[in-house]
């Protein structure tokens, strides 16, 4: 690592996780510590190089985040997966948080993910939603409280009664119109779905139903930097384990990304220089 002679806050030889969702760093959206909402984003890997390199150039020091002796291996999905799931369950009523057990849709990265930080924030639990059933095991082995395969018959009953009869927070790790369907029929008046999945579709919604089941569907969009640092400093405070994690070098990203598209990966894949030592 270098930096540059206007640089003070930073130590040469220090491991740091870089924040990559970059603002314009000027607008209001930007001022209000929201970089991730920036109408002009330029976040690393998209609007500027950083994606599948050696070297990353950082254009601001606070985009860094110490991650003390923590694996960089370990750190790397925070940025993102980590970020993503933290901002989200963040969005959930702390109180709801506590009392309620989330139901979890998809058993992917994120989904991983979701388990240990909801477990690490004091939720009551999580009840998984996932279709793919050779992920089941590993779903509990994180923390899981239970499983469920979304095309089993009854299994809207069954995930009720896991809940403890409602349902008041669901994340979509999905994203299709069957999920966010499903989700709006599981909750309870009053409950709230926080969608970050992108795989895809539709849903049309009748307005007064809105109203009269007082439901809350928001979309979440990765974090800000704020709960980056706050996520980092929870991981280090409880020192949570590292998500299930495949590690593969530069020159096998078409594998790591075939393995996503054909939805085989465990945990999340990180990319690795030669000589990282993963």
């Amino acid at each position: 690592m270098a930096i540059g002679d206007q640089v003070t806050n930073v130590q040469v030889g220090k491991n740091y996780v870089v924040y990559p969702w970059h603002g314009c760093g000027t607008c209001k959206v930007c001022r209000r510590g929201d970089e991730n909402l920036c109408t002009n984003g330029r976040s690393l890997g998209l609007f500027q190089p950083g994606g599948y390199a050696d070297y990353v150039l950082v254009a601001d020091a606070r985009y860094l985040v110490d991650i003390g002796d923590m694996s960089p291996v370990q750190a790397a999905p925070y940025a993102c997966s980590g970020l993503t799931t933290y901002s989200a369950i963040r969005k959930i009523k702390d109180q709801v948080l506590k009392d309620e057990k989330v139901v979890l849709f998809g058993a992917g990265g994120l989904g991983f993910m979701a388990i240990t930080l909801i477990k690490a924030l004091g939720g009551a639990g999580v009840l998984v939603v996932e279709s793919d059933e050779s992920k089941h095991a590993a779903v509990l082995k994180v923390g899981a409280d239970a499983v469920f395969n979304p095309r089993t018959p009854g299994v809207a009953d069954e995930i009720k009664k896991a809940a403890g009869g409602s349902v008041w927070a669901i994340l979509d790790c999905v994203g299709t119109n069957q999920t966010i369907q499903m989700g709006m029929d599981l909750l309870v008046k009053g409950g709230q779905l926080v969608q970050i999945g992108l795989f895809g579709g539709h849903i049309d919604i009748s307005t007064p139903f809105m109203v009269l089941k007082a439901m809350t569907y928001q979309g979440t969009y990765v974090g800000n930097l704020r709960e980056l640092q706050e996520l980092v400093a929870l991981v280090k405070d409880k020192q949570l384990p590292a998500v299930p994690t495949t590690c593969m070098h530069f020159s096998k990203a078409f594998t790591a990304l075939l393995a996503l598209e054909q939805g085989k990966a465990i945990g999340r894949q990180v990319l690795t220089p030669e000589n990282s030592g993963a």
